[in-house]
Formats: structure tokens, sequence, C-alpha cells
């Protein structure tokens, strides 16, 4: 479980420049990432083997890349949202560029969804 204790206590700036990159495969989004989450091929394989087949309107690519975020690695602190959350909490945003391409897919993604939930209430 994430520890909410150790969130900063001061604001970190703003993430820019994620939205001028290209939207790619999650394949292609984690590649940047390789040095920092150890096995993050292993999981996006496993991931791409449950949702071959979505049942929402979602691609493969939408589904897999929120069930890379939930997915628990053993140990669990090489878990993808456990190092995703330690880099956004980072001062040194500099850090975040190789997570650009996942970024986008995920704000994409979200963008997506809430363009739907609007359109639902329409």
């Amino acid at each position: 479980m994430y520890d909410l204790l150790s969130e900063p206590k001061q604001m970190v700036p703003l993430i820019k420049g994620y939205e001028q990159q290209p939207l790619v495969t999650l394949e292609q989004s984690v590649k940047p990432l390789l040095s920092f989450v150890p096995e993050i091929e292993q999981m996006v394989w496993t991931i791409k083997q449950t949702c071959q087949y979505p049942d929402d309107h979602l691609s493969s690519d939408e589904l897999g890349s929120i069930m890379l975020y939930t997915l628990e690695w053993m140990p669990l602190e090489s878990s993808f949202y456990y190092i995703l959350n330690k880099t956004l909490q980072s001062q040194n945003r500099r850090e975040l560029l190789s997570w650009f391409l996942y970024l986008l897919r995920n704000f994409h993604q979200l963008h997506i969804e809430l363009f739907i939930e609007e359109f639902k209430w329409m």
C-alpha cells in the first residue's frame, strides 16, 4: 500500500511538454522506462494477455495502460504505480521526461473517458 505520509509537503512544479509527444502504443510508451522500471516488458506482456479483447469502448492499449498502473508487482517497490508516483513527487521535473509517452497515453485515455461520460449525460 502506498504511504501517504511520504507525500511531499510542498507543491511540485506542473508537468509540461508531455502533450507535444506523439500518441504511441503501450509497448512504445514504456520503452523509455526500461532502465527505471524493473521487468516493465514482462508487466506489459502480462497485461496484454489479459486485455486482448476489451469488453468496453477501450482499445487494448488504452485498457492496458490503466491495468499497468494498477498492477502490483513484487516487491511492491518495483510496482509501476509505486515508481511513477515517486517520480511525480520529485522536485526535479526532468525525471519525468522518460515518462512523457506513457503520461500522454493516460491523459489521452482520461480525456476520452470524460468525453464519454459527458456524452452519456446529454
